[in-house]
This record gives structure tokens, C-alpha cells and sequence, in this order.
């Protein structure tokens, strides 16, 4: 005997289905407590809401049972918000969503460095913007078949990373002098981020260490100074190479910061006055909005490594374009 339509609906009424929870919890720098934060969870037809923790926790029931997706969106209360919100859209077939979603500031004070107690505006999209040559300040990388971005970036371990200088007996020569004022750039940029980044090796130290940049002299180059980067399904950085034109560029402060800044992992902008520019105006040396966005995102990163989080900075960019 087949069953009436009502008791067909009645199997379908919400009180019969499983009803799906997402969970997670928030991470940012320096932050400790939650107030101040809504948590919504909106599918085609509906939003619920829920409330943080302390600690940053969340579970937010959804009362829509049948939706295969959701949109996560966290919002502060505050006037002046100290985070920017985030929008993720996520699977909701999995009854049991768990995620760590890390917020980007909307303000960083530089805490060390020659600009020390600066504080600088973050945008969101700022660094994710793509520049005249098509470049992304901050890189992101997502695997194969997988929906999930990770920023691009060393291990936080691999830090400080070790210089060598390929001293190839058919290039030009690199002399005391050449080398010393190319450590000079690197130590007064080092000065600027307020931390160290490198250190001097020969190459014989680091034949099995991923974790080195190598230098050489290309004079068959089209530009006075080019980096080459890459990196593995992890977003890890590994085979990073600098190359110039003469020897004579490794005495151009601005030509060796804006490549050692390539070697940390950052592309160029025009988002804001940057030694990044692609162009010939860059700036002379590092300003305080690249310490601030090169402090921020690599905080944010060793997070992203050590605990798996989702990266807030495209999710942030997803909420500024929300309707």
C-alpha cells in the first residue's frame, strides 16, 4: 500500500531530518576574546544566527535541512571594527562542518623595525588586487580538486633562509666589494621589516636544505633584477632564485630589496606607494605600508600553518562584494 501524500510530507517535515550544525571557531593575532561578533549562516531560504564563545567558538544549527550550501558570514558589532568580515561558502551535506577561519586586522601597528608604532589601514583587497602585470601582492595556491586557498609563503621554521651566491667560473666575477654592498641592502631591509630573514651560506651548506634562495649573475637577462619562485601542493616555498643583470646591480638598494621581497613570497602592487611596483617609480626602500601588509600576512601565515585555519583574506574580499 503506498503512503498518502501527508504521510509523505510528514517524513519530510524538519523535526524528522537530521538537522546539520556548522561549527568552527575564529582565530586572529593577539586576540583573546570574542565579543562583538555575529555569526550568520544563510542558504537559499534562510539565516540563523548564533554567538561565539570566549573563545571563538561557534555551532549554529540550520533550520533549513534540505540546503546542500551555505554562506558562513562573521561580522563585528563594533562601530569601528577591529576585524574585517568574512563570507565562506562551504558544503552543508556534511552534517558536522568544523572549520578555523583566521581574521585579517583592519589595522596593523608595526611592532618592530625601523617604523616601529606605525599605525597602517589594511584593506582586504588591497593585497589580492592583480596589478598592471597581473601580479598579487599576497600569493594563494589551491591544490588540485580541492576548494580551499592557502597563502604561499616559507615554513615559519624555514626562517632565517640561507643566501648563496652561485659563483659560476664562466660568469662574471663577484667581488668582496660586490658582495658586501648587496648584504648591506639585505640588512637595512631586515631593518625595515624588524626581523631577520637571512643569512649567509655557502653552497656546499645547503646542497639537501630547501630552505635557501640562490643568487647569481645572468648578463643574457632582460631586466636588471628577476626572482623566480615556486612551490609545492602545500604552498610552501621551495626553488626560489635571484638573478641580475651585472654585477653592478647588486649595489642598487632598491633592485635587492625588491627581489629579496620576492624571495619572501610577495608580488608586486600598485595598491599603495610600495618598493613592490612593477615599475620604475617604485619606492627607494620599503615604506610603512609594506612592513605593515609583510608583518600582518606573515602573522597570519604562521597561524594558517600551525593550526590549519582557513585564510581570511579572499573570504574578507567575498564580504565586501556581498550585496
Amino acid at each position: 500500500m503506498r503512503p498518502s501524500f501527508e504521510e509523505v510530507m510528514g517524513l519530510l517535515h524538519p523535526s524528522r531530518l537530521q538537522r546539520k550544525v556548522v561549527r568552527g571557531r575564529l582565530l586572529a593575532p593577539d586576540r583573546e576574546r570574542w565579543d562583538g561578533f555575529q555569526i550568520f549562516i544563510r542558504s537559499a531560504w534562510r539565516t540563523d544566527s548564533g554567538s561565539l564563545s570566549s573563545a571563538g567558538e561557534f555551532a549554529v544549527g540550520l533550520s533549513d535541512v534540505t540546503a546542500d550550501s551555505v554562506d558562513l558570514i562573521v561580522r563585528s558589532t563594533s562601530r569601528v571594527p577591529a576585524y574585517h568580515s568574512v563570507r565562506i561558502g562551504t558544503e552543508a551535506r556534511d552534517p558536522e562542518f568544523n572549520a578555523a577561519i583566521l581574521l585579517v586586522p583592519t589595522l596593523w601597528t608595526i611592532t618592530t623595525g625601523n617604523y616601529a608604532g606605525i599605525a597602517i589601514r589594511i584593506s582586504a583587497r588591497a593585497p589580492i588586487v592583480r596589478g598592471a602585470d597581473h601580479s598579487r601582492f599576497a600569493r594563494f595556491h589551491r591544490a588540485n580538486g580541492s576548494a580551499r586557498w592557502k597563502s604561499v609563503g616559507w615554513r615559519p621554521a624555514d626562517i632565517p633562509l640561507a643566501l648563496v651566491f652561485a659563483r659560476d667560473s664562466m660568469g662574471p666575477a663577484i667581488a668582496p666589494a660586490d658582495s658586501a654592498a648587496f648584504w648591506r641592502s639585505v640588512r637595512l631591509l631586515e631593518a625595515d621589516l624588524g626581523a631577520k630573514f637571512f643569512h649567509p651560506a655557502m653552497s656546499y651548506e645547503v646542497i639537501e636544505n630547501d630552505a635557501k634562495v640562490i643568487v647569481r649573475i645572468d648578463p643574457e637577462l632582460h631586466a636588471n633584477g628577476v626572482t623566480s619562485v615556486g612551490w609545492g601542493p602545500r604552498a610552501n616555498l621551495q626553488g626560489v632564485e635571484m638573478a641580475f643583470r651585472s654585477v653592478r646591480h647588486l649595489h642598487d638598494r632598491a633592485i635587492v630589496m625588491h627581489e629579496l621581497l620576492h624571495t619572501l613570497g610577495f608580488g608586486h602592487t600598485s595598491a599603495w606607494n610600495s618598493l613592490m611596483r612593477a615599475s620604475t617609480r617604485r619606492a627607494a626602500r620599503a615604506t610603512p605600508e609594506d612592513v605593515a601588509y609583510v608583518q600582518m600576512l606573515l602573522s597570519l601565515r604562521q597561524i594558517e600553518v600551525t593550526s590549519g585555519a582557513l585564510h581570511g583574506l579572499i573570504a574578507a574580499t567575498a564580504s565586501q562584494q556581498e550585496p
